[in-house]
This record gives structure tokens, sequence and C-alpha cells, in this order.
């Protein structure tokens, strides 16, 4: 059993469903045990669309930017309007507070707003870490030259996300077990490739600091620019790639060392970023075939470079999560095809904490 110095996984992550009302100053409480520094909201199980929405306590309550979609920064009133202790407060934009529709949001807790960090080539403007939970946030002006900038983090991150706030550059990934300098596009459904120019650069990316090429986006001169890090914590995050089997009845088996609560699976080659939470649906028990009467398979899920509605995964597929990892049923390739490599990231909680210490799952 994997052992974690995450003692409850909830105390740095959630994602919590709640329902929106269209009134101004919605406070949404009992997100999480933390102030929020990253919340992603979305709009779930409703058949009109809405993007992916993204705020930072860094970049400030109301300063918008999506994952499915290139676009700059905005600052929008009637968004989020302010982080609060438990929670957040909400205006009255229908994409995250429409009046009765379900949204899921996913927050991860770093360290507020952060100081200047002086680790790199740049010094920050805000770098927020939380070393305990493995992530940060960074906040930094690109100079167009190869640079280093600190994440805070005290170890290598496994998992970059960086975006360019006054352009509309694509979002760039990068996770630390690809080879070299291979970056996906978060709001896209391409493949992942290597930049002819770097942007995240594998070799000078260290326990201290972000290594950043010459090229745009992720370090584009005079540009405002934000990074999200994650390090990889046994029994609570993990990222890495698995080979699909093609299988809807017997499919590939993901070992996390813990119980997924958030799941992001990728194909290296084009298709779509798949979310699957627990919040997005509760559990279906498929009908017909073998599978009848499974109790927890996860059919729904969101994309995090699309806008529409939650999608059906279809009869039977979708993704059984475990308290050790998650087991997929899909012959397509946008999940579990036949000999095909996929980038995941997952988030979750393990049962068994510092010295043995027994965990609240959940």
């Amino acid at each position: 059993m994997a052992y974690t110095t995450v003692n409850k996984a909830t105390d740095n992550f959630t994602n919590h469903r709640y329902t929106g009302n269209g009134q101004n100053a919605h406070a949404i409480t009992g997100v999480a045990t933390f102030q929020p520094d990253l919340s992603i909201l979305k709009k779930v199980e409703d058949s009109s669309t809405g993007d992916w929405e993204v705020y930072d306590a860094l970049r400030g309550a109301t300063n918008r930017i999506y994952t499915n979609v290139n676009a700059a920064q905005d600052t929008l009133a009637s968004g989020l309007q302010s982080f609060n202790s438990t929670g957040f407060t909400l205006g009255t934009n229908n994409a995250i507070n429409g009046n009765g529709d379900a949204t899921t949001s996913l927050n991860w807790k770093a360290n507020g707003v952060g100081s200047s960090n002086t680790d790199g080539t740049i010094n920050s403007t805000y770098t927020s870490a939380n070393t305990t939970a493995g992530f940060s946030a960074v906040t930094f002006t690109g100079t167009g030259a190869t640079a280093t900038v600190g994440h805070g983090l005290g170890v290598k991150p496994a998992m970059i996300w960086i975006k360019v706030l006054n352009n509309t550059d694509d979002w760039n990934v990068w996770m630390g077990n690809k080879s070299s300098n291979q970056i996906g596009l978060l709001n896209e459904s391409s493949g992942f490739y290597t930049p002819g120019t770097a942007t995240i650069d594998a070799a000078t990316t260290t326990t201290d600091v972000i290594g950043l090429g010459a090229g745009s986006p992720a370090n584009r001169s005079g540009a405002p620019i934000v990074a999200y890090c994650w390090a990889e914590i046994p029994g609570y995050s993990k990222f890495n790639t698995y080979v699909g089997n093609g299988s809807t009845t017997d499919g590939r088996f993901v070992y996390t060392g813990f119980a997924p609560t958030l799941v992001v699976c990728k194909t290296t080659a084009s298709d779509s970023w798949m979310v699957y939470t627990d919040k997005i649906s509760g559990a279906t028990a498929p009908t017909g075939s073998a599978l009848s009467g499974i109790f927890n398979r996860h059919s729904l899920f969101a994309e995090f470079n699309a806008a529409g509605d939650t999608q059906s995964a279809g009869s039977n597929q979708g993704m059984d999560m475990y308290s050790n990892g998650f087991k997929l049923f899909e012959d397509n390739g946008n999940l579990n095809g036949n000999g095909q490599e996929y980038i995941y990231m997952a988030w979750g909680q393990t049962l068994v904490g510092t010295n043995n210490i027994p965990n609240n799952a959940r």
C-alpha cells in the first residue's frame, strides 16, 4: 500500500460540484477546507455549452482565462468575484453560475498570492507553492530568450502548464516523463510534438526552476505569463503514460497507488483531453453484456479542449475508479486504443498516510 505525506487530500485538492443560481454575489461554500488558489470551473450535464474558466489568486479574482481556447486573459466582473476561506463567490456569468446548472470545480491549494522568487534568471512576479502537495503557480514576464524562473516546489515538476496572458498563444503542457522538450496543447486536440525552438526546456528544468526556451509562447518577450506546476506525490498525485489495449470488456488497468477523484487522459496522437471525475456524474451501472451491474463505471466526461456539454462514452464504456488506480473500458483512440500511448494526470487519496497513519480516504 502506498504511503503519502498528504494525510488528507481534500486539504489540498477538491473537485466540488455545485448548482448555480444566476444571481450576483453567489457564495459557493464548502468547496474545500482551504481558500482555493487555482479554480477551474465548467458547467456539466446541461444541454448548453460552457467554457472551462480558469481563475487563480496570483492573477486575482475576475481575471479569466480558459483551457479550451487560446484567448488572452480578460477581466469579468460577473465571473469569479473573490476567493473565500472555503470556496469562492460568483457573479451572474451564465457559464459558471447559470440558474439551476450543475457545475464542476477543480480546486488546488498553493500558498495564497505568494511572493517574488529569485532562483532563476527571471525574477517571478509571484511564486505561490504548496510543497506538501506538490503544486505551485508562477507569474512572470517573458524575455524572448533562453531563461529560467523559480517554481518553488523544491523538487523537479512532473507536469507544467504555461499560458501567455495578453496574446492568443496556445497553452503548452510539458510532461517530465516525455522525451526531450515535447509539449501538448491543452486547448487543442493535436498530438504531442517537439517544437523547433524549445518552449519548456527539459534540460534546464530542475528542482528549483522552470527551464524556458527562446520560443513563444512559454517565454514571449515582454508578455505576462502564468505557469502551473505539479510534482508527483506518492499516494496523492501521479503523472505518467500508459498503452491502451482496445478492449471494452477488459481494458488497461493503470496503477496510481491511490483512489483517483480526477483523471485526465490524452493520447500522444491527435484526440481530446478526456476529463473524468467522481463529481461530473455519479458512478453508473451499465446494463447488458458481461458488464451488467458494475457499480462504479464513470461513463460521462468533459474535454479540456472543448466547450460542449458533458458527453457519454457509450454503453459499457468509460473508466472504473478503484482504491489503487483506474481501469479503462473503451476501444476508441481517445482513451484506450490498441497499442496507442497516452499521458495521464491523476489526483486522489490513498488510505495510509505518514507513519502508517490511516487517512480519511476522501
